[in-house]
């Protein structure tokens, strides 16, 4: 089972935040993990304007999330 990696960066990518790995069974499901980890982080100002990136070792699961709420 791939180990997909998430983490967070400020817009100008100054500010990066590595928020964790974990197995699943394939893209769609690390895809809708990201979603939930999105959807929980919304509220949080912070993160405001931050995106979220998805990768499965070296390669890129899937575009950008903006945190925006």
């Amino acid at each position: 089972m791939p180990r997909y990696s998430f983490s967070i960066h400020s817009a100008d990518g100054r500010n990066r935040e590595y928020t964790g790995s974990i197995c699943l069974p394939d893209d769609g499901e690390a895809r809708a993990f990201g979603d939930a980890m999105i959807w929980d982080m919304r509220d949080a100002r912070q993160y405001a304007g931050w995106t979220m990136k998805v990768t499965d070792g070296e390669r890129a699961v899937c575009a950008p999330w903006n945190l925006s709420p």
